[in-house]
C-alpha cells in the first residue's frame, strides 16, 4: 500500500543490498542497513542510501527492449553493455540510436525510470512500445521530455515525478498514445513548451503545478487536483473535464464533451456537449455553451455572463444562488431553486419554480 512501510528485520550485524529502488519500508532490529548506489524514492528509515551517480545514456543498437543492457551507452553510437537508467540519468534517442526504419524500443517491464528523456534527432520514424505481455508499462520521467516529430509512442502510463519547478514537455508534433498521463511530483512544476496532444487522460495530483504557456492542449480527459495556469490556450478535452484544485482560466476555452466538477475560480469560455451529473459552484464564468443531449447540473452560487442552452434532448438545472446576466435556450428546460436571470430568452416549453427571479 502507497505510504505505508513494511519492514525488513534483522537483529543483528549488517545488511547491505546495492542497485535498489526503496520506497515506503524501513529496517528494523539492531542490524546497519545500507544500500549502494540506490535511491530513496520516499518514506524510507532505518537505511543509510547512497546514491549512484548520475548518468547520461544512449540508446544504441535499434530495435529492443528497455532493460537489455546491449542497448545503454555512455556516449552518442558508443557500445552498449551499460546498467538501463534509473531516474537520476538522462536518456537519449539520437541519430545513432537505430538501424533502420521503424525500429521499436520496447518498455519490457512493469516500470521504468529516466530524469530528462530527448529523441531530439532519432531518424527512421521510431515507435517506443509497451511489449504485447507488459500491460501495465508506467514510465517514470523525474525531469523534461522532448519528442520528435516522427515518433510513434504508444505506452500505458507516464508519470511526470519532479520535484523542482524547472520541467519542460515538447512534443514537436509527436502524439503521446496512452490511457493516463499523471503530473504527481511533490512541488514539482511542467511547462509546455509547444501544444501537446494525447489520446489519453491528463490528471495533475494536489501536489504538481501544470502551466499550459498559452499552448494548446487536446486530450481524452483533464482532471485537475492541483494548481493549473492554462492561460489563453484553447483545451479540448474528447470525453469530461473536472476542477478540484486551483487553476486559471480566465483567458482560455473549454471545448470538452462533459463537465463533471468545478468549484470555484475565473473561467473565460466553456463549451461543453452535456453537463449530465455535473456539479458547478463559486465560479465566475465569462460564457457558458451547452449542448445537450441529456443533462441535469447542480449549480450554486456562481456568476455567469452567458448561458446558452440548445441540443436535441431536456435539461434540468437545480440550485440556488446563481446570477446569469443573459440566458437562452431552445430545448425543454426545467429551472430550481432560487436564481436570478437579468435577460432570458425562451425558445422551447420551460419550467421555473417559483423562487426564480426574470428580468426581460
Amino acid at each position: 500500500v502507497t505510504g505505508q512501510e513494511s519492514a525488513i528485520s534483522k537483529s543483528s550485524g549488517t545488511a547491505t543490498i546495492n542497485y535498489v529502488i526503496l520506497k515506503d519500508i524501513k529496517g528494523i532490529g539492531g542490524a546497519l542497513f545500507t544500500a549502494n548506489n540506490s535511491i530513496d524514492n520516499g518514506n524510507v528509515t532505518g537505511f543509510t542510501i547512497n546514491s549512484s551517480l548520475a548518468r547520461n545514456v544512449y540508446w544504441v543498437g535499434g530495435t529492443g527492449n528497455w532493460n537489455d543492457p546491449i542497448h545503454w551507452s555512455l556516449t552518442s553510437g558508443g557500445l552498449g553493455g551499460n546498467c538501463p537508467p534509473i531516474q537520476l540519468d538522462n536518456v537519449y534517442f539520437d541519430l545513432n540510436s537505430f538501424v533502420t526504419a521503424n525500429d521499436s524500443v520496447f518498455l519490457d517491464s512493469t516500470i521504468v525510470y529516466c530524469k530528462d528523456m530527448d529523441w531530439t534527432g532519432a531518424t527512421g520514424n521510431p515507435s517506443f512500445l509497451t511489449t504485447p505481455m507488459n500491460s501495465f508499462g508506467t514510465l517514470k520521467i523525474y525531469g523534461s521530455l522532448t519528442l520528435s516529430s516522427n515518433l510513434f509512442w504508444s505506452i500505458v502510463y507516464t508519470y511526470f515525478e519532479s520535484n523542482t519547478a524547472t520541467n519542460t514537455i515538447t512534443s514537436n508534433g509527436a502524439i503521446i498514445n496512452e490511457l493516463y498521463t499523471y503530473f504527481s511530483g511533490v512541488g514539482g512544476t511542467w511547462i509546455l513548451q509547444d501544444s501537446l496532444s494525447t489520446t489519453g487522460s491528463l490528471n495533475i495530483s494536489s501536489t504538481s503545478t501544470f502551466n499550459s504557456n498559452n499552448k494548446s492542449i487536446s486530450c481524452n480527459q483533464f482532471w485537475n487536483f492541483g494548481t493549473v495556469d492554462l492561460g489563453t490556450s484553447y483545451l479540448t478535452a474528447s470525453n469530461d473535464f473536472a476542477c478540484f484544485g486551483l487553476i486559471d482560466a480566465d483567458s482560455c476555452t473549454l471545448d470538452v464533451e462533459s463537465v463533471t466538477y468545478i468549484n470555484g475560480s475565473i473561467y473565460n469560455k466553456i463549451i461543453a456537449d452535456n453537463l449530465y451529473g455535473c456539479t458547478i459552484g463559486n465560479a465566475t464564468i465569462d460564457s457558458l455553451i451547452v449542448n445537450v443531449y441529456g443533462g441535469y447540473c447542480l449549480m450554486i452560487d456562481n456568476i455567469i455572463n452567458h448561458f446558452e442552452i440548445t441540443g436535441s434532448s431536456d435539461f434540468e438545472m437545480e440550485g440556488s444562488g446563481n446570477s446569469v446576466t443573459k440566458f437562452s435556450t431552445t430545448i425543454p428546460t426545467t429551472i430550481l431553486g432560487n436564481n436570478v436571470f437579468t435577460r432570458a430568452d425562451f425558445m422551447n416549453d420551460v419550467s421555473i419554480s417559483s423562487e426564480n427571479d426574470f428580468g426581460v
